[in-house]
Formats: C-alpha cells, sequence, structure tokens
C-alpha cells in the first residue's frame, strides 16, 4: 500500500452539537442552543467533513410533560462518501446551586426512567445498528446528503419523585457524530470494525485483524 493511499485511510472526523435547556417546573424560563465542531487529524486532500444538523425554537416554558422540538440528523458537507458512527448522546443536569443532578430516576417498581425522555424516529431505530457503546449507520452518506432525522423531540419527566430539584436547572444533551471514508479498510483501521453487503443495508462486525 502506497504511502498516499494509506493517508487516505486514516481520515476521522468528529463533530458535536449541544442542546441547552434551563428548566423552571413553573414561571418564565428560557433555553440556548449552541453548536461546536473539531476536526482532528485528517489526511487527505480530498475534504471529509460531517456535521451535526438541527433544528430546535428555544421555549419560552419548559412545563413537565412538555416535548421541545429538536430535530436532529447528521449532513455530509465533504467531497467524500462516509461512513458514520455515533455514541448514545451525553446529558448532563446542573442545579441552581451548580451542583449535578441524576439525568435518571428510579420509580416505585424500581424501574429506570429518563429525566428528559428523547423521543427518537423510526429512522434511528431502523437505519443504525448499536454495536457496544457506538451506533453504526447501516448506509453510506454521500457529499452533500444528509441522513433522516433520529430524534424530534425532548420531554421533562412530569413523573420524577424530586421534581422541585430540577427547578431552573440548565440541561445539556450532546450529539456527537464520526466518520471515516467509505472504504472497508478505513473503518478496519479508524474504528477496529468491519462493515460488509451493501448501502443501505451495512452490517457491522468487530475487525480483529492488523
Amino acid at each position: 500500500m502506497t504511502e498516499r493511499k494509506q493517508k487516505r485511510l486514516k481520515i476521522s472526523v468528529a463533530v458535536g452539537a449541544v442542546l441547552a435547556l434551563s428548566v423552571a417546573v413553573a414561571g418564565t424560563t428560557f433555553a440556548w442552543f449552541s453548536k461546536t465542531a473539531k476536526e482532528p487529524n485528517t489526511f487527505s486532500v480530498a475534504t471529509n467533513k460531517v456535521a451535526v444538523t438541527e433544528e430546535f425554537t428555544p421555549p419560552t416554558n419548559w412545563h413537565p410533560g412538555d416535548p421541545v422540538s429538536k430535530k436532529v440528523c447528521f449532513t455530509n458537507y465533504g467531497q467524500l462518501d462516509v461512513y458514520l458512527r455515533v455514541p448514545a448522546p451525553a446529558e448532563i443536569w446542573t442545579g441552581a446551586d451548580g451542583g449535578y443532578l441524576s439525568s435518571q430516576y428510579i420509580d416505585q417498581n424500581k424501574d429506570k426512567h429518563d429525566v428528559a425522555a428523547k423521543s427518537y424516529t423510526s429512522a434511528w431505530k431502523n437505519e443504525w445498528t448499536q454495536i457496544g457503546d457506538y451506533y453504526y449507520y447501516k448506509a453510506t452518506l454521500k457529499p452533500g446528503a444528509k441522513t433522516d432525522l433520529v430524534m424530534d423531540a425532548v420531554t421533562l419527566d412530569k413523573n420524577v419523585p424530586n421534581l422541585a430539584a430540577y427547578q431552573n436547572a440548565q440541561y445539556q444533551l450532546k450529539f456527537t457524530v464520526e466518520a471515516v471514508q467509505s472504504l472497508p479498510q478505513a473503518a478496519q483501521q479508524v474504528w477496529q470494525m468491519r462493515p460488509s453487503g451493501s448501502s443501505p443495508n451495512l452490517s457491522w462486525t468487530a475487525y480483529q485483524g492488523t
């Protein structure tokens, strides 16, 4: 394998987006949205650039049980067909006193629930497959294309036992997406994962080679 080809196989991009909501059980509050992106270790002349794409309207009030529209997908702004993978979104609750609050609670039946319930779409369930800590896209994403929506809303659970503790708290929900050039060798080298089959029905397995 030539040095030029080796460099082309090491394309990797990670970008993220953050939803931040200030929560009040009653009264007026506000929310804001910010997006961050980073592109480490780009080794190809052709660009590999993906982004978390969102539609989000800050609510004037976020009451328990009210869904907040948060439409999330991933867009390929680069010049290469890419494979995608996404870790489960990270979420942080910060109380009014600056301390961290749990993102889950346990009900009387010992079942766990998210304080902020995420409304994932059928595309997230059908077009992505979970292996370990990541969700892998079953298709290749072409330049200029975007995935179907993976999420469309977030709802503050009205059954949280200590709901008052979340009054005036700040909630952050962060998506991160990673991409490599859509060559099996690239996924094997960068992610240690092997794609098989063809888009949009790729299957993913751990790669044990060298």
